[in-house]
């Protein structure tokens, strides 16, 4: 018999490549990993872009909060740079800078722990491999 469970599980592996899909232009792979990850997640990811003029433009820094831990990723000179704080309560206890790959193995892995307790967020993570 199978486990009925494994069946809902999203295959980390798969949304691992499906956000590695393409980072040889890191602007560009920015604004899609960007995009991604708020129509999946949407009020989660919270971008920073350069002033109320340029909402449509592609932000140069968003984070994911997911529980007690916030991924953030910036752009800047063509370079992406990643830090994971750990927070209670909003105030942030330990900030790491990561490489990227580290800091979206971390985040994935850190969405598909959710996603074995909340049915929102594994929703999300379906639509994210959609």
């Amino acid at each position: 018999m199978t486990d009925p469970t494994s069946a809902e599980q999203p295959d980390v592996d798969l949304l691992m490549a499906s956000l590695r899909a393409d980072d040889s232009d890191a602007v560009t792979y920015f604004a899609v990993l960007h995009g991604k990850l708020s129509d999946a997640l949407g009020a989660r990811v919270v971008a920073k872009r350069g002033g109320a003029l340029r909402r449509r433009e592609a932000p140069s820094e968003f984070s994911v909060s997911l529980g007690d831990h916030e991924f953030s990723a910036s752009l800047a000179s063509g370079s992406i740079t990643c830090t994971e704080k750990h927070t209670v309560r909003g105030i942030a206890l330990s900030s790491t800078p990561l490489g990227f790959a580290e800091w979206l193995e971390r985040l994935v892995g850190a969405l598909a722990a959710e996603a074995e307790q909340s049915a929102s967020t594994r929703v999300a993570l379906e639509r994210l491999l959609a």
